[in-house]
């Protein structure tokens, strides 16, 4: 943790002080408005339904409805609103999903002070340099999220002592042009239609969020069910189901087995985390020139299935060529890594599929012996 971290903290506490102070000096009376009641309302429903799925930084609306309000009311009520809903929120994240042990701790607090600093901010720049009312929360919204993107990247450097890194990517553009769109309906529907369509749009926008939401939850237990953390290969479960598959549909295949040579002198040398790394690299390189799925075993154990004697013959002819590939740099050392394969083809005979592995495994060690023979004789 860098020591200007706490000191930046506080900063942006007093940024938040400020901010609130300078926006009650033109106008302190916090409206009492059906449509920014609404606002909250779904500012606290989208934020939870997004924390109960663990995408709560994509799908926060804080921004957006918070930006959007401040065409309907004065800065200091969009503040007060603002803040009630984060309150809230933070309220059901301590008790209800117990993901805090205080309702008013470091990261809650300079969470709602961030978001209070960067609507003022915005609104100050935006509708000073634009007078129609549309543009300037279009700006605005710009605003909100760059300088919300910034102080949530210096937090992170200062917390983990890390170079800064600013995230303008295309995740972010995509998020701030589909918030543009919203704040475009609701500015013109309330226009139209007043809280009714600001009412059906936010409707509409739940239902998005879930079935979003839903998708990506999906694909998180995908992944977690069928992907190793680590390489991101695919793991023995995924492989287990694909062999199954094969064998009880009778799909002649051959199956790869790679056992890396020397690992334990890797990790033991070089450590455990070099170890990962060679497995990451492997998996990268492989996938690289591998048209086919590459699972991970287990340890320091993969797999490859070919669908037919051709690809077999490739995947070996195309491992020899990119020999020279098999390698790291850690901390100015090269680490070359090797590794050695085993086979079994499948025609459709009858074969359980823990004796496949072993005998896919067996041949690989015949292999990995005839390797260190023939090592041996040539020194």
């Amino acid at each position: 943790m860098n020591k200007l971290f706490k000191p930046y903290l506080y900063f942006v506490y007093l940024l938040a002080i400020v901010s609130m102070i300078l926006a009650s000096i033109n106008n302190s009376i916090v409206q009492i408005n059906p449509t920014l009641i609404l606002l909250t309302i779904f500012m606290v429903t989208t934020e939870i339904n997004a924390i109960s799925t663990s995408e709560s930084s994509f799908f926060s609306l804080f921004g957006l409805l918070s930006v959007y309000s401040l065409s309907i009311t004065n800065v200091f009520s969009s503040i007060i609103y603002l803040a009630i809903a984060l309150l809230i929120v933070n309220f059901i994240r301590v008790y209800i999903f117990k993901m805090y042990d205080k309702f008013i701790n470091i990261k809650s607090l300079f969470n709602i002070s961030m978001h209070i600093f960067c609507l003022y901010t915005s609104y100050i720049i935006s509708f000073n340099l634009i007078n129609n009312t549309f543009l300037s929360i279009l700006f605005a919204l710009l605003i909100y999220d760059s300088i919300n993107i910034f102080m949530m990247a210096l937090i992170l450097k200062l917390y983990n002592n890390t170079p800064i890194s600013l995230n303008f990517g295309k995740d972010n553009l995509s998020i701030f042009i589909y918030n543009t769109f919203v704040l475009t309906l609701l500015y013109f529907g309330n226009k139209a239609y007043g809280i009714y369509a600001i009412l059906i749009i936010l409707l509409f926008l739940v239902l998005y969020q879930n079935n979003t939401l839903n998708k990506n939850f999906e694909k998180t237990i995908e992944k977690t069910i069928f992907y190793d953390s680590l390489t991101k290969a695919l793991n023995r479960n995924c492989l287990n189901n694909d062999i199954k598959d094969k064998l009880i549909n009778k799909i002649p295949f051959t199956l790869l087995f790679i056992d890396f040579d020397n690992f334990k002198y890797i990790n033991d040398k070089f450590g455990h985390s070099t170890g990962d790394q060679v497995l990451i690299h492997f998996t990268k390189t492989m996938k690289n020139y591998i048209n086919s799925k590459i699972y991970r075993f287990g340890g320091d154990e993969f797999c490859i299935i070919c669908d037919s004697k051709e690809d077999y013959k490739l995947y070996i002819n195309t491992i020899n060529k990119i020999f020279e590939e098999f390698k790291i740099e850690n901390e100015g050392n090269i680490i070359s890594y090797t590794f050695s394969i085993g086979f079994y083809e499948y025609n459709g005979e009858k074969i359980p599929l823990e004796e496949l592995f072993n005998v896919a495994s067996h041949d690989m060690q015949l292999n990995k012996i005839s390797k260190k023979e023939k090592e041996q004789k040539q020194i």
